[in-house]
């Protein structure tokens, strides 16, 4: 693992993590934003805008602990319109969301995202209900929070 931060690692195991999901099946996941090219109707994407907080210790060589903030997006797109179509998309958009709050919350091998972070946990906190000429699209913004976890070198 890299000394520097684990960032990279972690948005790389929550990708995988939840590409193994049942209830995440056909929903493309990426560690980035994917741009206006993705076609998938229902994505999560770890769009960036993430906070690396470090902290020095005194214990160990230029030891330092380490939270991590990282921002997602949920997208999903229901093709056409009136208030059925409006609610299915925000409907769907939160059981993505519930999916990605049980990854965390199923063991404690899941919480500590594959031993990288003691703990981490989930939460949205931003949505918008959008109108498109082919439906409607409800997006969801999400951050995950790990819990202050010392650096390892090696």
């Amino acid at each position: 693992m890299a000394t520097t931060s684990r960032l990279a690692a972690v948005k790389s195991a929550l990708v995988d993590l939840w590409a193994a999901r049942a209830g995440l099946t056909g929903v493309e996941i990426a560690s980035g934003g994917l741009g206006a090219s993705a076609a998938a109707l229902e994505r999560i994407e770890l769009i960036g805008d993430d906070t690396i907080e470090q902290d020095w210790v005194h214990i160990g060589r230029l030891s330092r602990d380490e939270r991590l903030t990282l921002v997602g997006s949920i997208y999903v797109m229901k093709p056409g319109a009136g208030e059925t179509v409006i609610r299915a998309a925000r409907d769907r958009a939160f059981a993505l969301m519930a999916e990605i709050e049980l990854s965390f919350t199923e063991s404690q091998a899941a919480s500590s995202i594959g031993g990288l972070v003691k703990a981490a946990r989930a939460r949205p906190f931003s949505g918008n209900d959008i109108a498109t000429p082919d439906g409607r699209v409800y997006l969801l913004g999400f951050e995950i929070i790990t819990e202050l976890t010392r650096l390892t070198y090696e």
